[in-house]
């Protein structure tokens, strides 16, 4: 028996979707119980790959004509047509099947991010709903397959499309995809995002400034901290006091840590800094430091963040007008600390690292976003990304006494997360210390983005070559079900 002789079977289309396989069922006859080896030696009917629907050429389709007719672009005519929402599907899956009508309707669509949801909820009530929107998605001939096609083709093969153009359109990029790009465009697999500033020097100028950082004493005395730090009970009994003032229990060193840089950058004379140098040895080098590279001096100020692996300074380069600040990855010469060879890479892609601070920030500049810093450079070489220093006060919301994470839902500050939440990326690490006021600009501006979804369903993952963000927080921004109930 041929799973072929369609005429005589009736398919469940239950079976086909839950597991991507056809199983024949005789009208009235129970339907015999086949095993996965048995379904291998089935001959499939042509009409069936890719589901059961048989998707005509975009000429053939009932709209064709009234298309040509209306002399309209295919949003257009989409969004504007009366037709029946299965003659509309049919003119969708005629246009996803081909290559070049496919890359018109694509590029037609996605150029402007901000209307992403816009385009996607007239897409929904012109298909007619959510179950035929997914059908024409994940179908072989649909839109998920055709964007990939695009994508592949016109944006990463392409070598006129730079690092640069590529997290415009999407910052969950692999970062094996960018250093293959970068390859291809300049010779580098250590590809730079933006631009240096120059009053910094070159990139070699900085990537020897940043390894020197890392050379520091002050570097190496707090990971040997660091490292205390996990032996909580030997934490404890040096530290007696850090379970007392702890935010969260079960991080109770890195916030007791915390509280005591805190209290040192605060500090107003020399015995309270003597006091808590004592207390806490690396203390001792946090302050101003000038490093000479290249016959150029650079004063940099830095700051600890216990929670992470980054560091953060205020860098003055020699004869600048402009300061900057700087996030930098302290882990960077690898083969020292793990065996793992792609851990710098690793390093890279882990929550709230600088690089992903650094693609979420130059993906919305890039789309005109002004809640976010204006990030300059990121450098994969020295894993190290540079914005100017901002002067302002961070923002607490009304009623809200404490330092705790602001609620997502209920935060005060809805408005400033609009923008960013319009091109499709949404921040979860809602704390009152990422919110800033510029005191030069008055602007609210979201800092410290590494923690974030990103979710725009017109611009889909490809395999190999977008990941899905890591985040500690757990919202579901980025699945297909969660954004077209936005677009509802």
């Amino acid at each position: 028996m041929q799973i072929n002789r369609i005429q005589e079977y009736k398919y469940s289309n239950s079976y086909s979707q839950n597991y991507g396989i056809i199983v024949p069922f005789r009208k009235n006859v129970q339907a015999p119980n086949y095993n996965i080896t048995e379904l291998r030696n089935y001959q499939i009917h042509p009409s069936f790959l890719g589901g059961i629907r048989v998707v005509k050429d975009l000429e053939k389709t009932s709209l064709y004509k009234q298309f040509v007719k209306s002399g309209k672009s295919y949003f257009a005519f989409v969004k504007d047509t009366e037709a029946k929402p299965k003659q509309i599907s049919e003119f969708l899956f005629g246009i996803t099947k081909n290559e070049d009508f496919s890359k018109n309707f694509i590029e037609e669509i996605t150029k402007d991010p901000k209307k992403a949801d816009k385009i996607t909820s007239v897409l929904l009530k012109k298909i007619g709903g959510k179950d035929a929107f997914k059908e024409w998605y994940y179908h072989k001939y649909g839109y998920q397959r055709a964007y990939e096609r695009y994508f592949k083709k016109e944006i990463f093969e392409n070598n006129n499309v730079t690092v640069d153009d590529m997290v415009k359109i999407s910052p969950n990029l692999m970062i094996e995809t960018l250093k293959q790009k970068s390859l291809k465009t300049t010779g580098s697999t250590d590809f730079v995002i933006g631009k240096i500033p120059s009053e910094i020097g070159t990139i070699e100028d900085f990537r020897a400034l940043t390894q020197k950082v890392r050379e520091s004493q002050l570097v190496k005395e707090f990971i040997a901290f660091r490292d205390f730090m996990e032996d909580s009970e030997a934490f404890c009994a040096k530290y007696p006091e850090a379970k007392k003032i702890a935010i969260n229990p079960a991080r109770f060193a890195k916030d007791f840590i915390k509280a005591k840089i805190s209290a040192y950058l605060k500090a107003k004379t020399p015995e309270e800094k003597a006091a808590l140098e004592k207390e806490i040895p690396f203390l001792r080098h946090m302050k101003p430091t000038t490093i000479e590279v290249n016959g150029k001096n650079y004063k940099y100020s830095p700051i600890l963040r216990p929670y992470s692996t980054k560091m953060l300074f205020a860098l003055d380069p020699e004869g600048a007008k402009n300061r900057y600040f700087v996030t930098m990855e302290m882990f960077n010469d690898l083969a020292k600390t793990c065996q793992n060879v792609v851990n710098k890479e690793n390093s890279a892609m882990r929550s709230d690292s600088p690089f992903l601070n650094a693609v979420v920030d130059y993906y919305l500049k890039s789309n005109g976003c002004k809640n976010v810093p204006d990030m300059k450079f990121y450098d994969y070489g020295s894993n190290a990304v540079v914005y100017p220093f901002i002067k302002g006060e961070h923002l607490k919301p009304a009623n809200r006494m404490d330092d705790y994470g602001v609620i997502f839902e209920d935060t005060a500050l809805k408005k400033e997360l609009k923008p960013l939440a319009k091109l499709g990326v949404y921040i979860t690490d809602c704390f009152n210390e990422n919110f800033m006021k510029d005191a030069q600009t008055g602007r609210i501006l979201i800092v410290d983005n590494g923690h974030a979804k990103y979710s725009n369903p017109l611009r889909p993952g490809v395999k190999m070559i977008h990941w899905g963000f890591s985040d500690l927080y757990g919202r579901d921004f980025v699945s297909l079900d969660a954004a077209l109930s936005r677009a509802e």
